[in-house]
């Protein structure tokens, strides 16, 4: 069906575009978080395979438009692997604080109930005493509505 050279470039193709697009998710990531020098190397990296992968593609679209296919589902690939390497480094980490007059201990059990960590800080606000919840985000933890029951 294809010669094997073709099949050969093709995969490499597919799989350089998975190494460059996971880097770029990484790598936005890090740069939102103000990390300038491991941004800068990790763009160093970025762009060198895209270059070299996007070079291949176009020289041989002609006699090869296959390799269009092979970059597009790397390309493809490479969100979905490089949205699970951020989950796995756990650079986009998101806490949500929460602020509240009433029902803070009753939040805080509930979603400990569900596995989800909670620190809560006791302190004074404006109008008297507050609770403040600080919560991991953990994306696997499905919440409901748990001042639904209060």
């Amino acid at each position: 069906m294809f010669e094997p050279s073709i099949l050969l470039t093709g995969v490499i193709v597919f799989l350089a575009r998975i190494c460059d697009v996971s880097i770029g998710t990484v790598r936005t990531i890090i740069t939102v978080q103000g990390r300038t020098v491991l941004a800068f190397v990790l763009a160093i990296f970025e762009i060198t395979i895209w270059v070299l992968v996007a070079g291949t593609v176009i020289n041989q679209i002609r006699e090869q438009p296959i390799l269009v296919i092979f970059y597009a589902c790397g390309y493809a690939t490479g969100n979905v692997v490089g949205i699970l390497v951020e989950r796995k480094l756990a650079f986009g980490i998101n806490i949500l604080k929460v602020l509240t007059r009433r029902a803070g201990s009753e939040i805080a059990d509930y979603l400990r109930g569900k596995g989800q960590p909670v620190t809560v800080f006791i302190g004074e606000g404006m109008k008297g005493p507050v609770s403040e919840l600080y919560i991991i985000r953990f994306p696997e933890i499905i919440f409901d509505n748990p001042l639904a029951s209060m």
